[in-house]
């Protein structure tokens, strides 16, 4: 988690689809999501009380290929859980 807003994170995965888990709360806020350098969501993790992490986005079918996603705050603190990935890129044949 993030310690004060506008923070950033990134990942860099290959496959050909991803699927984001964060958990909501009072502290968190809106959450910009960019997948290869094109914004493809804003998020809203704040919630009234504290939630578990759910899988809150998942990216269309992408090329089996590597690619990288970047969440940045816009509002409220950054939590980080996981990202998912499915697909063959990267494997060793």
């Amino acid at each position: 988690m993030s310690r004060k807003p506008g923070a950033r994170a990134k990942w860099n995965f290959p496959g050909s689809e991803a699927r984001l888990w964060l958990p909501r709360g009072p502290e968190f806020g809106q959450v910009e999501l960019w997948l290869d350098g094109v914004r493809v969501a804003i998020l809203d993790l704040h919630a009234d009380a504290a939630m578990p992490s759910s899988m809150i986005w998942q990216s269309p079918s992408l090329p089996d290929d590597y690619h990288a996603l970047v969440l940045t705050s816009e509002s409220g603190r950054l939590p980080l859980d996981s990202l998912d990935v499915a697909g063959k890129a990267g494997r060793s044949k």
